[in-house]
């Protein structure tokens, strides 16, 4: 994913793309599920709970997953923050609102500059920062002047902004590329694993793809190669399992990168919740079981991976849930938008 999209994602630029994207890389961690509609000409952003019960009523123009038992939504006023109840408990004032995560959310006044506030709402951390991501273990990515660092939650850097690209790797490690050459270090800044890979992911029970030249592989976090180069392309590991491909070949591997699972698709996803998305299009998406076996027919636009029991599906303008069995819990409507 992109900056440019994360960037859309948390300052609620209200677009299919932006609040699609939030359904794929940020799991919700509450019992409720935001779910738009349109209600008398405007679409609008409430919460269901599993059954599709509506809990929050719809009201907000835009809406963010729980995390931390807070959420953020966006009305005319701006961007904050309610519980579970719906009750505002940071009144919306922000242009720029992400994730509460260690009980600290990125936030921006302007759009531009990013600070990092408190669950009362107060800055800790004055907005200072082209680009701010949620904390995790005392730390957060940042980026000044188009260089990437490391911040503690008292504002100061544990690795000054100087690479070209800096995320989180898991394992206690940071992933870097300096000079079109990635590697890996911890956080105190020493070099753990040396800038050599053409491209890497973070790391995934205990494993990390990374590329060298056009095949990938893995290694574990002493930067040993656990398996060897022999995928054209690959992704992280989930539940025991790894999406490949290699010679036209899609399917699953496990940890010793043997192939378990050959697939009929063009297109496979990580597993969550003992379900995987796969398709034959860009534009026609269903589900499979950990065996391989069809459970939800490929017929969605777009579709989510499994939170908490329960999948979000698009066929546009039209969404839903739907369960593990693919029947629909709650069906809305998107706002209609390019993405």
């Amino acid at each position: 994913m992109s900056k440019k999209s994360i960037l859309f994602i948390v300052t609620a630029a209200i677009s299919i793309g932006v609040l699609l994207t939030t359904f794929f890389f940020h799991p919700n961690d509450s019992h409720l599920f935001r779910i738009s509609d349109e209600v008398e000409g405007e679409f609008l952003w409430g919460y269901m709970d599993k059954t599709g019960q509506l809990v929050i009523p719809f009201q907000f123009i835009a809406a963010d997953n729980f995390s931390e038992g807070l959420a953020a939504v966006w009305n005319g006023s701006g961007g904050g923050y309610i519980n579970v109840t719906g009750d505002f408990v940071i009144e919306p004032q922000f242009k720029g609102a992400s994730r509460f995560q260690d009980d600290l959310a990125g936030a921006s006044l302007d759009g531009q500059t990013w600070g990092y506030i408190d669950r009362a709402g107060n800055f800790i951390i004055e907005p200072q920062y082209e680009y701010a991501e949620a904390f995790r273990d005392g730390f957060a990515v940042v980026e000044v002047g188009d260089k990437w660092g490391l911040s503690n939650r008292n504002g100061q850097f544990e690795i000054e902004p100087q690479f070209d690209r800096l995320f989180r790797a898991n394992n206690g490690l940071v992933a870097i590329e300096l000079n079109g050459k990635w590697g890996y270090l911890n956080y105190k800044g020493e070099l753990v694993i040396p800038l050599q890979f053409d491209h890497v992911y973070p790391f995934s029970e205990d494993l990390a793809g990374i590329k060298v030249n056009d095949l990938w592989g893995y290694i574990d976090p002493s930067g040993k190669m656990v398996i060897p180069l022999q995928s054209e392309s690959t992704e992280q590991f989930s539940e025991g399992l790894a999406v490949a491909r290699k010679d036209s070949l899609l399917g699953y591997i496990n940890h010793e990168g043997e192939w378990v699972m050959k697939l009929p698709f063009k297109y496979a996803q990580a597993f969550s919740g003992g379900m995987a998305i796969v398709g034959n299009s860009p534009s026609e998406f269903g589900y499979i079981d950990n065996t391989g076996e069809v459970i939800v027919t490929p017929q969605y636009q777009l579709a989510a991976g499994f939170s908490n029991g329960l999948a979000s599906v698009y066929t546009f303008p039209k969404m839903c849930y739907i369960d593990n069995r693919g029947m629909a819990i709650r069906c809305g409507r998107m706002i209609p938008g390019d993405f």
